[in-house]
């Protein structure tokens, strides 16, 4: 009987600890993608590419929205990470929209799908959508 428990208890040891290594976001390959829909509010979105095995790119424009020319007064955000300003990210603005824009940064595609990304001008949020995977 102690054999068979001592057995169950090695098992139940090895399969929890294979579990736990296993348990790592998934790698993604370069080129998956990932999108966040902001078309309803500010007429477009963005798309994240995974450029090489520790770079995301992001790039994206929007056409409507936008009512003030200073980017350092919008800012985005993916949940649970620090937001950015529009300066930061090097996104310019053509009221009531933005150019069009690309910016990399380190990071994983899996790490972000199913997040919230939110677009905000000041403290007011002014778009926010779940970023979804599109690969």
């Amino acid at each position: 009987m102690l054999l068979k428990r001592t057995l169950f208890a090695a098992f139940v040891a090895f399969s929890l600890l294979a579990l736990c290594l296993n348990a790592t976001p998934l790698r993604r390959k370069t080129g998956d993608k990932a999108v966040v829909d902001l078309k309803k509010q500010l007429g477009g979105d963005i798309t994240f590419t995974q450029s090489d095995e520790t770079t995301i790119t992001a790039s994206g424009q929007f056409s409507e929205g936008i009512k003030e020319n200073d980017p350092d007064n919008y800012f985005i955000e993916i949940v649970g990470l620090p937001n950015a300003s529009f300066t930061q990210l090097g996104i310019e603005i053509e009221v009531p929209g933005t150019k069009p824009f690309s910016n990399s940064h380190a990071g994983l595609i899996s790490l972000i799908v199913g997040k919230e990304l939110k677009v905000s001008h000041k403290e007011d949020i002014i778009a926010s959508g779940t970023i979804e995977s599109s690969s």
